[in-house]
């Protein structure tokens, strides 16, 4: 005969006071009231997930990830004359340009001193600068989100004497994420580039920005998991990263898995 027992599972903490939670909300524990005892006589014990749930808000520019700066200077021998913070934060060219509009005039610097604008040609973004300035991508600086170089000034050679455009060496990445893993403490025996892992689900985000994000995959993988044979289960943690297996902050937005532990007896 063979058993199902789903176990619905939220990061959010309102829902119960069994829930613990990372402050960058990638990752939760739920304690299991009562426990769950896997029988001494179970086989072919697997674990799989039909569904998964998740804001797609993921930050792309924050303190953690250290590239929330960008230099600004009207005077060739000060690099760092001005230096542009932004908060933490999920951007879009655009939503970038107008962040560090915001920070140059707090700085008492023109507005429009520094535009972006995209080559949707190459994926590269286009800096203009008013006469008199350089900008820098120095410590902590977004240059890879941008397109740019550490280090790099723009323009190389000083100050602009006119207004000046230059595209960026490199394609911009905003968002480099192809893959939201799922991981559970129940899992310990799927293969992750050719290495244990306790990856349940894999998930390509197809949905816009700031959106729901809901999979419920046609065909489910389960995950063998002779490890929990004879095994009282007191808590399940759960997490969400990058397909490099970095943690991913939910910008305060929840996720929720259910998962399904199934045996024979």
């Amino acid at each position: 005969m063979i058993y199902e027992l789903p176990f619905f599972l939220s990061s959010d903490t309102s829902e119960s006071p069994n829930i613990i939670k990372s402050t960058d909300g990638s990752t939760f524990t739920v304690f299991l009231q009562p426990s769950v005892a896997v029988p001494p006589n179970a086989k072919n014990i697997k674990v799989f997930t039909p569904e998964t749930k998740f804001w797609y808000t993921f930050k792309n520019i924050s303190v953690a990830k250290a590239n929330n700066k960008l230099y600004i200077t009207n005077d060739a021998g000060n690099p760092t004359k001005y230096t542009l913070t932004i908060d933490d934060g999920l951007y879009s060219l655009s939503e970038l340009e107008n962040a560090l509009d915001y920070q140059i005039v707090l700085a008492g610097l023109p507005t429009g001193t520094l535009q972006l604008s995209a080559d949707n040609a190459t994926g590269k973004v286009i800096f203009t600068l008013a006469s008199g300035y350089q900008i820098y991508f120095g410590t902590n600086s977004c240059y890879v989100l941008l397109g740019c170089t550490n280090l790099q000034k723009i323009p190389s050679g000083g100050l602009t004497g006119a207004l000046y455009s230059e595209k960026a060496p490199s394609v911009a990445t905003f968002s480099n994420l192809t893959s939201v893993l799922f991981h559970c403490s129940l899992v310990s025996n799927s293969i992750l580039n050719g290495r244990g892992s306790d990856v349940i689900a894999s998930v390509a985000p197809n949905t816009t920005v700031g959106s729901l994000q809901i999979d419920r995959p046609y065909n489910v993988i389960k995950v063998p998991c002779p490890n929990l044979q004879n095994i009282t289960i007191n808590q399940i943690t759960v997490s969400i990263t990058d397909q490099l297996g970095n943690l991913l902050d939910t910008n305060s937005e929840t996720f929720q898995i259910t998962v399904v532990l199934e045996y024979e007896i």
